[in-house]
């Protein structure tokens, strides 16, 4: 008995891993793909899909339609074009999606392909069925939906769900070729030798021509894990068909095809970037007890006996039962947590590969959703302990970006479910007002209040914001401390760097959040020691996408930075044919309202105000950038020495369709002259007498 078991288990765990790593690897080929050799995600899968079914025809032994009838040839053609079309939508869909929503949306396949075969052989559709079907749809749609919004219906969701449509006509083909006993089978070990002899000489030779430069790097490790995942693909199959029916019965194959599904999810999803809220594992367990049901389901109506299935079905239940106290006890304790505004996730990956997404980012709801969703999972960590927060060193000066990023944050707050105690900004962080607060600190704890630090781009660069948070360290000692995102720029003098580099290294409860990967790469050269260093999207992103609300004035507004950070570039002969505004929005007064925190929402809106004076925007300043974004006009960046608006850009934004980078300022005024073509059909026409002389 012992070693029946023991041989059930082993052929699980290898159907569980290979399944896992078939997708794992397939997920991963897609990411390095991009950054490899930069092509379309399309071409990326359409490669991903040949050269898996091209390892497959290699590796499985299809039998020869010659001399056989025209049915049979029929069926044998359905099955592999619906296993291309269906390998293809799964990959295409993983380019859209995580690989673990990707195969949450695939735990459909079994009742997708019952309700298929019920309708192919005009029957009528099993209760279970029906009832199971909306369970394990909503369910599936709840795990892949963003911690941040209801449930959407997207681009990978359909193309995973089409792929499932895609196999249940597989399947319908499979059924019908084994009543013919024409199944196909895995190829003699001589051809698989040969296989596996071309493929070490590929790869052996493929190495040697990157090492010397003939092959873009990269490009074996895309060779390796797209055969590693036709490979997987494979030997995933030969062992639930030939290895796994053989040790057990039918009904514990369809439970454990239950389990091993599930197992795949959660290894994805522990691999993966992605977090999931208790929302999202209330979906797994949804999609658990659908096909529990449908198993149960199909299994009862197959024996005809009843006496014979009751005495049978309470092993069975008890099987069924041992899987999904598990699962409900998770799933109740995520629940739970996800109600009480904690969020329930575990940091499964590393917060520095945040940005591996941005290069498929190109509209501007895509890269706002996807800041947005960096956030939340990041500050439900990391704010998951507290209740009460201070907030310090808030922007209200008529630099409109700062008192964006002062509003993001403050939004934040709020969505987190934070309760703020104390904020000022710098001019009102002075040293009684930081006693002050620390006295309010007191009625608190360092285990439910924690001293946040504003975000922006002062870091190193602004000497007298880094005395400030000196005080602030010195007068809250004992508190934790987290830095909103930063940017790191050397303006300040290699003195000051070494002030820096002491006063931040040495810091034990300190987590400094960079703003792109230039800044994290510096933070971790200065700063490495005792603060955590993690890298996040600037806090404007929370804003969120905003419609323009005011007609042009200007074919081209260009917001042009007039202090230390000012680009030194002549401005060149203007183009006499269209009308150029250039302007800092520093000299761009706002009208005060009686609130501090009224007047940080009256200039970032007036920031937003003047941006809209042109159709198009060139800016040197990183919130031209992203407050341009959030209003979706085009527009052109330039840079100064310390390449602050291009390091951003490089790290979150740079796919975005609407945006061009310039070398020079002659540069930008051609590249804003093509965005005035390129987008003229949607771009607002200028308010009328424009050119009548005051």
């Amino acid at each position: 008995m012992m070693p029946s078991s023991f041989n059930s288990l082993c052929a699980f765990i290898s159907w569980t891993i290979t399944s896992f790593l078939c997708h794992w690897t397939a997920k991963r080929f897609l990411k390095s793909w991009e950054a490899v050799l930069g092509s379309d995600t399309l071409i990326a899968s359409s490669t991903l899909t040949f050269l898996q079914c091209f390892t497959c025809f290699f590796l499985v032994d299809i039998p020869s339609t010659i001399g056989v009838e025209n049915s049979s040839k029929r069926i044998s053609c359905v099955k592999i074009v619906a296993h291309i079309l269906a390998t293809f939508c799964t990959n295409y869909s993983m380019t859209f999606m995580n690989a673990a929503s990707t195969f949450t949306i695939k735990l459909l396949e079994p009742i997708t392909s019952a309700v298929a075969q019920s309708l192919f052989q005009k029957i009528s559709i099993p209760l279970s069925s029906m009832i199971s079907l909306p369970i394990i749809v909503y369910g599936a749609l709840l795990f892949t939906r963003s911690p941040l919004g209801g449930i959407e219906i997207s681009f990978g969701s359909l193309f995973a769900f089409m792929s499932n449509i895609i196999l249940a006509a597989r399947n319908i083909a499979i059924s019908t070729e084994h009543k013919t006993n024409s199944s196909s089978s895995l190829r003699k070990p001589k051809e698989i030798l040969v296989f596996v002899v071309f493929v070490v000489t590929f790869l052996t030779t493929a190495g040697i021509m990157e090492r010397k430069e003939a092959f873009s790097k990269g490009i074996t490790l895309l060779v390796l894990l797209v055969i590693g995942s036709g490979i997987f693909h494979v030997m995933y199959s030969y062992i639930s068909t030939n290895i796994v029916l053989k040790t057990m019965t039918v009904f514990n194959h369809s439970i454990l095809n239950i389990c091993k599904r599930l197992l795949v999810v959660v290894l994805l999803y522990a691999v993966g970037s992605r977090r999931a809220s208790g929302a999202n594992w209330l979906g797994l367990l949804m999609c658990t007890m659908g096909l529990v049901i449908h198993v149960l389901g199909k299994y009862i109506t197959s024996v005809p006996d009843i006496r014979y299935t009751s005495s049978i079905t309470k092993g069975r239940m008890k099987t069924m039962v041992c899987i999904l106290i598990p699962l409900v006890i998770v799933s109740s304790t995520a629940v739970s947590s996800d109600l009480n505004g904690e969020g329930y996730a575990v940091p499964l990956f590393n917060k520095t590969l945040y940005d591996k997404y941005s290069p498929f980012l190109t509209t501007r709801n895509e890269i706002i959703k996807d800041a947005q969703r960096i956030h939340h999972e990041l500050f439900a960590e990391l704010l998951k302990p507290y209740k009460y927060v201070m907030l310090l060193d808030i922007a209200l000066h008529e630099n409109k970006g700062d008192p964006a990023i002062t509003i993001g944050e403050m939004i934040l707050l709020q969505r987190m479910n934070k309760t703020l105690v104390y904020f000022c900004d710098y001019h009102m962080c002075v040293q009684n007002n930081l006693v002050k607060a620390s006295s309010i600190a007191r009625n608190y704890t360092r285990q439910n209040l924690v001293i946040l630090l504003h975000g922006g781009g002062n870091l190193v660069g602004w000497v007298i914001n880094d005395h400030l948070r000196e005080k602030i360290f010195n007068v809250f000692r004992g508190f934790n401390f987290l830095l909103f995102p930063q940017s790191i720029f050397m303006a300040g003098g290699k003195k000051h760097l070494r002030y820096c580099e002491n006063l931040y290294k040495k810091e034990t409860n300190l987590t400094m959040i960079l703003r792109d990967r230039h800044s994290l790469e510096l933070a971790q050269k200065h700063f490495t020691g005792q603060p955590k260093l993690i890298m996040a999207p600037d806090m404007a992103f929370q804003i969120g996408p905003v419609q323009r609300f005011l007609k042009p004035f200007y074919d081209i507004l260009w917001i042009r930075r007039t202090d230390q950070e000012k680009v030194t570039d002549e401005i060149p002969k203007l183009p006499t044919d269209i009308t150029i505004r250039i302007d800092d929005w520093l000299r761009w007064p706002t009208p005060h309202g009686n609130m501090k925190m009224e007047n940080a929402y009256l200039i970032a809106n007036n920031g937003l105000v003047f941006l809209q004076r042109g159709r198009v925007v060139i800016t040197d300043r990183l919130h031209g950038h992203i407050l341009s974004t959030l209003l979706d006009i085009p527009h052109v960046i330039l840079n100064n020495k310390w390449n602050k608006v291009s390091n951003y850009h490089n790290t979150w934004t740079k796919s975005l369709k609407n945006t061009r980078v310039a070398n020079n300022a002659s540069h930008a005024i051609d590249l804003a002259r093509q965005l005035l073509i390129e987008y003229s059909d949607i771009l607002p026409e200028k308010v009328p007498f424009m050119d009548v002389k005051d």
